[in-house]
């Protein structure tokens, strides 16, 4: 492993090596600000709300037409989202992947969630969940949402 890094050639080749790597990470990111990045960080606080059982996020990321695909309004999920809170008094979730991608329709924004669910330290079950953003009156909101996997309503 010296005579490797002893190697100024060598030394250039793994500094250009990471320099693409973070590039192409960089590239990746959303521009902060835009619709994938507000809907992404809206995620990530609710999986945070999730797991701190605070159900005041899923009030404000809801929109007052949210349905999901049993046809549940706002108001039906946030019961369902208590329930679970009570039901379970811990809650740990580790996200997997998320992948948020625009619509063709501007003012919506598409968010595939797959994540580890448990009510102890190890994971118990797998979550997969698609989220459908809306863009009402400037701000983004929870459209639709369908939960694929998991036990009781994914928890």
């Amino acid at each position: 492993m010296k005579q490797f890094v002893d190697s100024p050639r060598k030394i250039a080749v793994i500094a250009a090596a990471l320099l693409l790597i973070w590039m192409t990470w960089y590239a990746l990111q959303p521009e902060p600000g835009s619709p994938e990045a507000v809907c992404k960080k809206a995620v990530e606080e609710l999986v945070a709300a999730a797991e701190a059982r605070n159900i005041k996020p899923f009030r404000k990321w809801l929109s007052e037409e949210v349905q999901d695909e049993s046809n549940r309004d706002k108001q039906q999920i946030l019961r369902v989202l208590k329930g679970i809170f009570l039901r379970y008094p811990n809650i740990s979730l580790n996200i997997l992947s998320l992948k948020v991608s625009q619509d063709t329709n501007p003012d919506l924004v598409h968010a595939d969630l797959d994540l580890f669910m448990s009510d102890t330290a190890l994971p118990q079950d797998r979550g997969k969940f698609n989220l459908t953003f809306r863009r009402e009156g400037g701000t983004w909101r929870i459209w639709q949402l369908e939960w694929q996997e998991g036990a009781n309503y994914g928890l």
